[in-house]
């Protein structure tokens, strides 16, 4: 048995929409730098299409970290999605370039501040290579640390005083420099001087004959009374000194007039070698009131009736008292 069907379309009075498409996604091609557009129908989900998106692309260049790529911007409508593709032209690497040395807080190490040649907002910093010398302390100055920090060819040095004082000098003898000036040097550290004009003191020097030993060559010396030189030496006389000589002294020079009161001063020589000593001239107690206010004109000594002398004990007063005043004077002269 067999059947014939036939079929018929009858097409209804309503006619077809149009489709309303929908953006639904991107899709990349394999090499990333083109896209198509996924659209879908509003009106019925199963109807679809691809259409090509609109491209547009931005170049990167490599840097010292990254390589270079390039951003493609697929657009449709007012959707957007970027894939980025990276280019042959790889990261070139930091240049670094010594900028400047850090010192930490106690100037004992430093770190280096570095920035790059390519991208001046990339820096970093590394440790210096650190070497250090100690100085002891000296006569005027603390023990102190030189630290010295290192990086390539850049030096730089920091100061670091520690807890040893300065010494103080310890000077030594004074030394004769030239015939103006001596010197002496410290004991701790010689390079340290300090020098100074002479002090002249001029004295005698003498020694004996050896054939007469009586006979003594005296020398006339200019010498420093600091460093002890002897700047200048002649001879100019000699002299005979009896052995033993029994000295017998009168005075040469007065330098001081002796007072009632008060002691003279003056040089004594001896008449039989001419040894000289200093000596002093007793008071004369020889008290005068020319006035008769009852004191002593010269050193306000309360006086009674007159001048005393203290030979003899008399009055100087009187009709005749500068007779007897110039006699107790001669007396004076021999007891003294």
């Amino acid at each position: 048995y067999g059947s014939n069907i036939d079929r018929k379309t009858v097409k209804d009075e309503g006619t077809a929409t149009d489709h309303d498409w929908q953006f639904e996604s991107f899709v990349w091609a394999e090499d990333g730098t083109t896209a198509k557009v996924n659209l879908v129908c509003d009106n019925d989900a199963e109807h679809s299409k691809q259409v090509d998106a609109e491209i547009s692309s931005e170049y990167t260049p490599a840097t010292c970290e990254d390589d270079a790529y390039t951003t493609y911007t697929a657009t449709y409508e007012g959707e957007s999605d970027e894939n980025v593709v990276t280019e042959a032209d790889t990261a070139v690497g930091h240049n670094w370039q010594f900028e400047s040395f850090e010192w930490a807080e106690d100037g004992t190490t430093a770190k280096v501040a570095l920035v790059c040649a390519n991208d001046e907002s990339h820096t970093t910093k590394v440790d210096a290579d650190m070497s250090s010398e100690y100085s002891p302390a000296t006569c005027n100055e603390d023990a102190y640390t030189v630290y010295t920090a290192t990086y390539e060819d850049e030096i730089d040095e920091n100061v670091v005083y520690d807890s040893d004082s300065a010494t103080g000098h310890d000077w030594g003898d004074w030394e004769l420099l030239d015939n103006e000036t001596h010197i002496r040097y410290c004991l701790n550290d010689d390079e340290h001087y300090q020098t100074g004009d002479h002090t002249i003191i001029v004295y005698v020097d003498s020694y004996p004959d050896y054939d007469y030993p009586n006979l003594y060559h005296c020398w006339n010396v200019k010498a420093c009374s600091v460093c002890g030189a002897v700047l200048d030496r002649s001879m100019e006389y000699t002299v005979v000194d009896p052995d033993p000589c029994e000295h017998v002294y009168h005075i040469d020079t007065i330098i001081t007039d002796a007072t009632c009161a008060k002691e003279g001063e003056c040089i004594m020589v001896c008449e039989k070698c001419g040894d000289k000593i200093h000596d002093t001239l007793s008071a004369t107690g020889n008290h005068v009131d020319a006035d008769n206010s009852g004191k002593c004109d010269t050193c306000n000594t309360k006086m009674t009736g007159g001048s005393h002398c203290k030979y003899c004990g008399k009055i100087h007063g009187g009709a005749f008292g500068w007779l007897t005043k110039f006699f107790h004077s001669i007396l004076a002269i021999f007891v003294r």
